[in-house]
């Protein structure tokens, strides 16, 4: 694997701000990735958030750790876990949230159900429940015709077939 350490700037609109990425890792399987906006005065890079990634054996990202960065404490500080499940036809991504009084995160609490079918995105559900004991609750579901590229995450495919490896 080639180790690549770079920073790239995503274009947005003129008044939002540029992004700037630093991954370690191969592009396409970074073992984190630390996300920079220029200051005010655009002299200085500002850290934001900071992605740990794990990945199965079909190179899919698995679980994804999401550090802040305090500016207080001049640190980073856990934010969130997202967990992906793939199965057939679908992908299940999973929210939890730290809790710093627990010094752990969560519960999930939040879930996103993606169905495939061949390479298009069909459709969208997203669910949220109160607690652990809970069921899941479905807030809004929508049908989509998207080609699978757009669940792209931080340069890696997210949906994957177990037979063919990625889409």
């Amino acid at each position: 694997m080639i180790a690549f350490i770079g920073f790239s700037a995503a274009q947005g609109k003129k008044d939002s701000p540029k992004y700037f990425y630093d991954s370690k890792g191969a592009i396409a399987l970074a073992e984190y990735q630390t996300v920079c906006v220029l200051d005010e005065n655009e002299l200085y890079l500002i850290p934001r958030v900071k992605y740990f990634f794990d990945y199965d054996a079909y190179d899919r990202v698995i679980e994804k750790k999401a550090l802040m960065w305090d500016h207080t404490k001049g640190d980073w500080v856990n934010a969130k876990l997202y967990k992906f499940t793939y199965t057939n036809h679908t992908v299940v991504l999973e929210f939890a949230k730290w809790n710093k009084q627990k010094g752990d995160y969560d519960d999930f609490s939040e879930r996103i159900i993606y169905n495939v079918e061949a390479d298009m995105l069909t459709s969208c559900s997203f669910y949220t429940r109160a607690s652990s004991g809970e069921n899941w609750n479905l807030d809004f579901s929508h049908l989509v015709d998207l080609p699978v590229s757009t669940l792209w995450n931080d340069r890696k495919v997210l949906l994957a077939d177990a037979e063919n490896k990625i889409y």
